[in-house]
């Protein structure tokens, strides 16, 4: 497969082109998404401020710079036009760095596979004890909550590979445990402090309680597919929600807050409030913004479900429409574009499955490689470092022939891969790579 980035100046870079990187570390710009499409002069500008050139990605956006004078398509992309904050919002206060712990993947994969079978358990018994209208013991899915955190904290990573899984027909409340994940991933990226972390994920594993008091026909469908009507008595869902919480004993009243609002959106569009802007409280967006993107990556039809990368252009159009900007922003980039578990394509023809990333290497993160270049599956999963075992096409064009780094193959990332294109199957994976082999090296048997 023929190389799909290109080296061209700053100066000659048009709308529509798809920047996949600079000329110099991302920690060290201004730009908070590693890799973006060009949507306004004022981009160009502030690329030409801080690069000579950069790498263009031509399978994402304009193909080569004789486009340079053609202008980005409007509705015939399908895509929204952003508009500019409207509404008053508080910025985020922002720590990276707060959480510099980091365990080793196949350390915190032993944690994980108990915590999932932990939360399994209580979120069925909940469910099935509110479902009777049996009121719930609230200590064990605090529980649960405080051993997400502590596992997010510990490796983002692994217990991010849980949402990439159907593990169960039970939508409702894996819908759930994956929405705490993804706000727990962004709350850690953001450095809030433990107690909210908590109190978020708390509050997100109970935010869908309301909906076991839904009749089944209304349940069982994907809220787009709703009528008027069916929307309706939806909505209703987080008002009984929070009416059954409130009758739990323990529960800390700073929890209602967070599930009341979680479907409020930043242009007072969301229900059951039609809250705008400041007045949605911060921990709430965030819970939004988890359910908004595990909606459009795992939908309760799964024909229906999307590539992250897809789900995050989808989110990044709606900044300051659904969700004030710069909170989209740091979530995006707490998951990065290929979010551990994403099933990708590289150069090569092989797909593999992202495994660990790492915030300075984003578009080079650790993977195993799941099938050979012609899609077939192989048997011995090959563990592959992007950035230490290969190199991306602008490191190779820059390297000394002399170099040791030279003699390395030349790998990289093409795209992610859209549900209903995975020839692999993740379970299978998933089970290895949480499951380790005692006759593999790690948790990866090598081909030699």
């Amino acid at each position: 497969m023929e190389t799909v980035q290109q080296k061209i100046a700053v100066d000659m870079l048009a709308l529509g082109m798809y920047v996949s990187e600079l000329d110099k570390p991302w920690l060290g710009t201004p730009f908070k998404l590693q890799g973006f499409l060009i949507r306004d002069d004022a981009e160009i500008e502030e690329l030409r401020q801080h690069c000579q050139h950069v790498y263009v990605d031509i399978a994402k956006g304009k193909d080569s710079v004789e486009s340079r004078h053609t202008t980005l398509p409007t509705q015939s992309s399908g895509r929204e036009q952003v508009i500019p904050a409207k509404y008053a919002f508080t910025p985020v206060e922002v720590r990276h760095g707060t959480y510099r712990e980091h365990v080793k993947f196949d350390q915190e994969a032993k944690a994980v596979t108990k915590l999932n079978t932990d939360i399994d358990k209580v979120l069925i018994s909940i469910t099935d004890q509110v479902s009777r209208g049996v009121a719930f013991d609230q200590k064990p899915l605090k529980n649960a909550a405080g051993n997400i955190v502590s596992s997010v904290i510990r490796n983002p990573d692994v217990i991010a590979w849980l949402t990439r899984v159907r593990l169960s027909d039970d939508y409702l409340h894996h819908h759930s445990i994956r929405c705490s994940i993804w706000a727990a991933l962004l709350g850690r990226h953001i450095g809030l402090r433990r107690l909210d972390l908590e109190l978020l994920t708390q509050a997100i594993l109970m935010k869908d309680i309301g909906k076991t008091r839904l009749p089944e026909s209304i349940l069982a469908k994907d809220e787009r597919e709703l009528n008027s009507e069916q929307r309706v008595i939806y909505r209703k869902h987080v008002a009984m929600a929070l009416q059954l919480v409130k009758q739990i004993d323990g529960v800390n009243p700073k929890i209602y807050p967070i599930i009341g609002a979680h479907r409020e959106r930043y242009d007072g569009t969301g229900y059951p409030r039609h809250l705008k802007g400041d007045n949605i409280p911060l921990l709430a967006i965030i819970a939004g913004i988890a359910t908004y993107y595990d909606e459009l990556t795992n939908p309760r039809d799964i024909r229906l479900s999307i590539a992250p990368s897809t789900a995050v252009t989808r989110l990044y159009d709606k900044r300051n429409i659904f969700f004030q900007e710069d909170v989209v922003v740091e979530f995006i980039q707490s998951l990065g574009l290929y979010p551990a578990g994403s099933v990708v394509e590289l150069n090569t023809g092989e797909l593999a499955v992202v495994v660990e990333q790492f915030a300075e290497r984003r578009l080079r993160p650790r993977i195993v490689i799941a099938t050979d270049e012609n899609k077939a599956p192989i048997v011995n999963l090959r563990s592959f470092d992007l950035l230490e075992e290969a190199l991306a096409p602008q490191e190779k064009k820059t390297l000394d022939k002399k170099s040791k780094r030279f003699s390395l193959p030349l790998i990289y990332i093409v795209r992610d891969l859209e549900p209903e294109e995975f020839p692999i199957d993740l379970l299978k994976i998933k089970e290895k790579l949480f499951i380790p082999n005692r006759k593999t090296f790690g948790f990866f048997s090598f081909k030699s």
